[in-house]
Order: structure tokens, then C-alpha cells, then sequence
């Protein structure tokens, strides 16, 4: 096995790191392509990213015998997926093969961008930056022109708050969200210096700004968590434990603000049709309990891959055997809305433990000793904002916050060699 610092690339990587990019770029943008295009096969480029790392990684482990160790483990885990999936409940052996491959997308894509940018870290980065740029450009149209650039790109008209959801480059404002919550994080902690009070306060007032214009709730989850990182690098434990109560105080005047807002609404009706399962009609919430019974009928291993809360789910026996019979599993609208539920459903308690692992051997692999604790905040805040998202979001399996998850992370490390 080969540390990251021994890879030296070939020139089959070489070439690899060239095709690369564009298709980064085809992928986060597909819909805007497809719109002003019409091709639609461009929605298989992710799976062409993913297919060609791992063919990648695969024939290197063949005929090289060479391989980073954190690959390997999760070659493993690709092995043990296919394997309890075998003794599972729907089991389609191409589906499996496809399915595995992308519940373990980000782990493949985090490891490969650091292997194959390492020797050439600012291609990366700018690569990363122009994506932030591109996204800025979108919203600013997006702004000008209004509904005129919605009907353009083909995408609907809705309002939040009186206000137009921006479609963006992207043509979804959640994955506008998205964006804005990675380079929130980037260009926070990127620096591995402490925060400025400044720096923090305007960052977070653009961040704010920007995320409420996209009609995206999710992103707002980043606030406690940089809030909380900013409180550890500045204040003793007394004082932190003071100014954590202040902005508790100060979000709960925030949420009696909102009380009459459609954001609020909508939060609150979520969060009582995920309570009152029987009467719901709430994906996610049908999701997240029904991923519970499943794992504790099919207790440890679950259901195995392409059979609940996946894109290789559609006719499952598992919706049948459990009677989820409605609109959402027979059209497959919105099932993939809860990567927690996914993993939770399929591979029951041994695959949230398994995904922990999975966690924690990015943040040892990517950690280093000379690393400040500024350094590992930055690791922390973006695998903790995963965490958090996956379980109202696809995040580990969705190409686009895989992508962007990806660069990041692996950029952080390449960056300091």
C-alpha cells in the first residue's frame, strides 16, 4: 500500500485529470446545458466521473499492485455492500453493482481529486474558484432579468416570501444552496488562520443574503455550526458557554420574526407530517421512519442496495412488503430526499456504522501532523455540514454536492504538500 505523498502519476492519470475537468463542469451544470441544448444524455456524465476513477483505481490495484490503503477499504466495503446485498430482500445483481458504486460516489472522488491533482494543485483550485464565479454570474442574470431567465432555462416560476426563486446556472436553487454553503466554509476556514470577527461577520451576512434568494432552507443548518467553531477559536469555556446561549436567545426572536413567513410555514408543516407519520404525505418523513422498520426487521444488514430511498429502488418488493404504495414509490418522486434513510433502509445498522468509519478514515487520511487546529476545523466543518445535510439531502450519492464536497477536501490537502 502507497501513501498520497509516494503517488507519482502516470500518464493514463495524466490523461484522466484532463478528461476530468470538463466533465466536472458538464455535471454541475447539466441542466443549464441540457436546457439551452437539448441533449439530454448529459445527465450520465456523473456516472461516466465516477465509472472512469474507479476504472481507474481498479486497473492500477490489477496490474500495479499499488494502491492507497483508504482505496482499499473501500474496495472492502464495495465487496461487503454486494455481499449482504446478495441475502437481501430485492436483489437485482446490475442494479447492486451500479447502486454500490454510487452510495460509496463521494468516498471514490474525494481520494481520486487528491490523487490525481496532487502535482497539479492550482488546476484545482481554479477550477473550484471558477465554479463560485460561474454561480455569482448566474445569480446576478438570474436577478436582472427575473422570470424572463426562469422561462429561458426552462425552469418554473416560484415565489418564496414575494420573492423569485433563482434558478442560477444551475437551474435548482437548492443546489445554488448548496454551492453557497461549500465556499461559505471554504473561504472561512480554507486559510487554516483564525477568524476575524470581521471577516466572519460579512461573510455570514452575504452567505445569509444570498441563501434567502434561492428559497433553500438547508444551507441556513451551517450557521450553528461555524457559529460554534468561531466561539471555540475566541472565547474560554465560560465565556463560549454565555455567547452560546446569546445566539440560542437570539434564534428563537429570529424564528418569532419568521413566524408569519411561507420558509416557516413550510418548516412547520414538515416537521409535523414527519412526527404524524399515518397521515403523511411527507416523503422525507415516510422515508426516515419507514428506513427504521425495514432496518430493524432486517436486522443488522437491511435490505440491501437498489431496494429502498435509491435511484435503483423503482418496483422494489420492499415498497410492496410495506405497503408504500403511494405516488411518491411507484413515480419515485422525491424518494432519494434522505441519503440517512437510504443507507439506514439498505444496509441497515452495520452501514450507518460503516459510513461513521468511512467518515473518520477521510478526516485521519486527509489530516496531517503539522496541521494546526485551524486546519482540522476546516476537515471537521465540512464533514459535519455532510453529516447534517444527508439526512434531508442525497449527499453522499446526488453528483453535484459530492463534486463540490469533493474538490474541497481534497484541495485542502493537495494545497498543503
Amino acid at each position: 500500500m502507497e501513501s498520497l505523498s509516494n503517488h507519482k502519476l502516470s500518464s493514463s492519470a495524466y490523461l484522466t485529470v484532463v478528461v476530468t475537468i470538463p466533465i466536472i463542469f458538464i455535471v454541475l451544470f447539466q441542466n443549464f446545458f441540457q436546457a439551452i441544448t437539448g441533449i439530454s444524455f448529459l445527465s450520465s456524465f456523473d456516472e461516466l466521473l465516477v465509472g472512469l476513477v474507479f476504472l481507474v483505481f481498479g486497473l492500477r490495484m490489477m496490474f500495479l499492485q499499488k494502491l492507497w490503503l483508504p482505496v482499499f477499504w473501500i474496495f472492502l466495503t464495495y465487496v461487503y455492500f454486494t455481499f449482504i446485498s446478495f441475502l437481501g430482500i430485492n436483489f437485482n445483481f446490475i442494479n447492486v453493482i451500479l447502486q454500490n458504486i454510487i452510495h460509496l460516489k463521494f468516498f471514490i472522488l474525494v481520494f481520486a481529486f487528491a490523487w490525481l491533482f496532487k502535482e497539479y494543485p492550482n488546476t484545482l483550485k481554479k477550477c473550484f474558484k471558477a465554479i463560485l464565479w460561474i454561480t455569482a454570474t448566474g445569480i446576478i442574470i438570474n436577478l436582472v432579468l427575473q422570470e424572463r431567465f426562469n422561462n429561458w432555462v426552462g425552469f418554473e416560476l416560484v415565489y418564496r416570501n414575494d420573492f423569485l426563486r433563482l434558478a442560477g446556472f444551475q437551474v435548482q436553487p437548492n443546489n445554488i444552496g448548496i454551492t453557497l454553503g461549500v465556499f461559505y466554509l471554504f473561504y472561512l476556514f480554507y486559510d487554516g488562520k483564525k477568524l476575524t470577527y470581521l471577516k466572519y461577520g460579512i461573510v455570514t451576512i452575504i452567505f445569509i443574503a444570498l441563501v434567502f434568494l434561492t428559497g433553500s432552507r438547508t444551507p441556513l443548518l451551517l450557521l450553528p455550526i461555524t457559529f460554534f467553531i468561531f466561539t471555540i477559536q475566541h472565547f474560554g469555556i465560560i465565556l463560549r458557554s454565555f455567547v452560546v446561549s446569546l445566539f440560542f436567545l437570539a434564534t428563537v426572536f429570529f424564528v418569532i420574526l419568521m413566524k408569519d413567513t411561507e420558509v416557516y410555514e413550510k418548516t412547520q408543516t414538515n416537521i409535523a407530517q414527519t412526527i404524524s407519520v399515518d397521515e403523511s404525505n411527507y416523503t422525507r418523513g415516510l422515508l426516515l421512519y419507514y428506513s427504521t422498520v425495514i432496518a430493524r426487521s432486517n436486522f443488522p444488514i437491511g435490505a440491501g442496495s437498489g431496494s429502498f430511498g435509491t435511484k435503483f429502488s423503482e418496483g422494489s418488493k420492499v415498497y410492496k412488503k410495506y405497503g408504500l404504495t403511494n405516488r411518491h414509490f411507484t413515480e419515485m418522486q422525491g424518494v432519494y430526499e434522505s441519503n440517512f434513510a437510504s443507507i439506514l433502509g439498505e444496509f441497515g445498522f452495520m452501514g450507518i456504522i460503516i459510513y461513521s468509519l468511512l467518515l473518520r478514515l477521510v478526516y485521519k487520511s486527509f489530516i496531517k501532523d503539522e496541521d494546526n487546529q485551524y486546519d482540522k476545523q476546516y476537515f471537521i466543518g465540512m464533514l459535519a455540514t455532510m453529516v447534517i445535510f444527508h439526512f434531508t439531502k442525497p449527499i453522499f450519492m446526488n453528483s453535484y454536492p459530492v463534486i463540490l464536497f469533493a474538490m474541497a477536501i481534497a484541495l485542502k490537502r493537495i494545497d498543503k504538500n
